[in-house]
């Protein structure tokens, strides 16, 4: 793999795409002159056609990074950052843009520049021009993931509210198919096989689409469970009420129960909810997770703990951790949340599961018992957030010296948020100190 950057764009590329552009270009150049300028034409114009799409990228804020492989390449922004369907349509676009543009570039130059038609440099021109225009004009076929498809999908997508763009995977599906049999029919076999494969890659999309829309829950429902997470409790319960009269199968049926009685928990009424979780139909099974917060809201802080038990038994993962650990801090069960910080099965703790346990063990003023769990999970899972909560427990401790350390420890693996360092009430006592001013001063000027 070559990795450079271009622009500021890092590119990689894979010693496949040399290979396809050297057997694509066999065909007619045996010279090793013009073949070696073919794959040189063939690099600048796919390296041109992704800077196009990079470009684009770049325009809506994105950090692109290109990748040269096989029959071509691939650019891409910020995965966590989705553009809206318009704006990755003109993404889209930007590349066989680009591409068109150099082959009007190369026309031009053409018919300006007087050189022999067989010079090299003529071939070149040519083939500049070919090139361009051919591969542009087959990424705008309508067939995803060409850039085509993609267009098309976007704006499906953007016209049915961000649905999942049927029509455009069915239009990907036909042309693709129909234009591999022609491309069979003139013994064109690369894209025969580029067409074939991306008809039947839409084909399996469909399919399983298909099968998701079979197992989606009802619209009422997911309406819920979307309120339930913005904490509009009145609209979750009205939904999942509504969910529960159109319910069709058992886990639509456990999901709205379950949302009801977690909207009674957290409105206060802990009898209500339990009524709903300790009478569920036959078949169904209350969640120890939401037995546990109807008790803790009870406050019956002992009964909660077994449930939370199990629940941290059945998935050991941060919530169920940090609801554990809470309940037996405010059952003041000393000796069981000594166990379960020292037991053999601790060592296997994920460090999301440490980080449940830190959380509560700070919250609940266990601050000796968080920093050490804190370094446990530096040490282990050389986590910054570990490093940076176990300064915070030690300042809370008195022992800003300390602190200080493993808020530089924090540093070295990568904490850079001023603004939080800034902000943070609990780091209060250690801003003004000249080990903090120059930690501060580090990360300030800090490489992003």
């Amino acid at each position: 793999m070559i990795r450079f950057k271009l622009a500021g764009i890092p590119v990689a590329m894979h010693w496949t795409f040399f290979l396809f552009a050297a057997l694509i270009g066999a065909a007619g150049r045996e010279d090793g002159v013009r073949m070696a300028a073919w794959v040189v034409v063939v690099f600048v114009s796919v390296l041109l056609h992704e800077l196009g799409h990079a470009f684009a990228w770049r325009a809506y804020g994105h950090q692109p990074s290109i990748e040269l492989q096989g029959l071509g390449g691939a650019t891409r922004g910020d995965p966590d950052r989705p553009l809206p369907p318009g704006k990755q349509a003109l993404v889209a676009l930007a590349g066989p843009v680009t591409g068109l543009l150099l082959a009007a570039v190369a026309f031009v130059v053409g018919q300006l520049l007087v050189i022999p038609r067989e010079s090299l440099g003529a071939r070149v021109l040519y083939e500049l021009w070919w090139a361009n225009t051919v591969w542009s004009v087959f990424n705008l076929l309508p067939v995803i993931p060409l850039d085509g498809g993609i267009i098309v999908a976007s704006l499906e997508r953007r016209v049915r509210g961000g649905r999942p763009p049927r029509a455009a995977f069915y239009l990907s599906v036909a042309v693709g198919a129909g234009l591999a049999l022609y491309f069979a029919t003139v013994q064109q076999w690369i894209a025969v096989l580029l067409l074939a494969s991306y008809a039947y890659q839409a084909f399996q999309t469909l399919r399983a689409l298909s099968r998701v829309e079979a197992d989606a829950p009802h619209p009422a429902l997911a309406a819920a469970m979307v309120a339930l997470k913005e904490d509009r409790l009145d609209d979750a319960r009205a939904a999942a009420q509504l969910a529960l009269m159109g319910a069709k199968k058992d886990v639509e049926l456990n999901v709205a129960l379950h949302i009801i009685a977690s909207v009674h928990t957290r409105q206060g009424r802990p009898d209500d909810a339990l009524n709903i979780l300790l009478s569920m139909p036959r078949g169904l099974k209350a969640s120890p997770l939401a037995l546990g917060e109807a008790w803790t809201t009870k406050g019956e802080h002992l009964k909660a703990s077994t449930f939370f038990r199990d629940a941290f038994r059945d998935a050991p993962v941060r919530e169920t951790a940090y609801r554990y650990a809470r309940s037996l801090l405010d059952a003041g069960l000393d000796n069981e949340m000594r166990e379960l910080l020292t037991s053999q099965a601790s060592l296997g703790y994920s460090d999301e599961t440490c980080a449940g346990l830190q959380d509560a063990l700070y919250e609940r003023g266990k601050f000796e018992e968080s920093s050490r769990v804190g370094a446990h999970r530096h040490q282990k899972f050389g986590s910054a957030a570990a490093a940076y909560n176990a300064a915070c427990a030690l300042v809370k401790l008195g022992r800003n010296d300390d602190a200080m350390k493993w808020l530089t420890a924090a540093a070295d693996k990568g904490f850079r948020d001023v603004k939080h360092l800034d902000e943070d009430p609990d780091l209060a006592p250690l801003r003004g100190s000249a080990a903090f001013d120059a930690l501060r001063q580090r990360l300030v000027t800090a490489p992003a």
